[in-house]
């Protein structure tokens, strides 16, 4: 379809419109959070913190964070992408409300457009489709 459009402009966005629908329907990779982590680097709240209480996240997320970032090499675990700690999300591979716990077993990396993904947030103002603008 797109190599019938005549106009370059339309098919660059329709180009760009295709690759998003690929990137919104892709899955999270759950496999780094198979990767071990050593004893040594968990605490002492580690266990205790990981059972939720309501709708609150543990006290520790943001050593959870930490240590997720580290196990997955700051990549994003859906798109692939490099990420920074400021703007990396925690994801839960089994929601709380299914019976998930905040073990970094359940846990693993993704970027902030990943994240608007998964949560359905604002979906027009991901950063990828500006960069796709700029790259094509």
């Amino acid at each position: 379809k797109l190599s019938t459009e005549p106009n370059p402009t339309t098919r660059k966005y329709q180009f760009i419109d295709k690759l998003i629908d690929q990137f919104l329907n892709h899955e999270v990779d759950i496999s780094s959070a198979n990767k071990p982590i050593q004893p040594s680097q968990l605490w002492d709240s580690y266990t205790f913190n990981a059972k939720p209480i309501g709708t609150k996240l543990p006290t520790d997320w943001a050593q959870r964070k930490l240590i997720a970032l580290q196990r997955d090499e700051n990549i994003c675990q859906r798109c692939g992408a490099s990420v920074k700690p400021e703007t990396a999300y925690l994801f839960l591979i089994k929601s709380i409300k299914n019976g998930g716990q905040f073990y970094l077993e359940n846990l693993v990396i993704i970027c902030k457009d990943c994240n608007k993904v998964t949560t359905k947030k604002d979906l027009k103002y991901l950063d990828i489709k500006d960069e796709l603008n700029s790259f094509i």
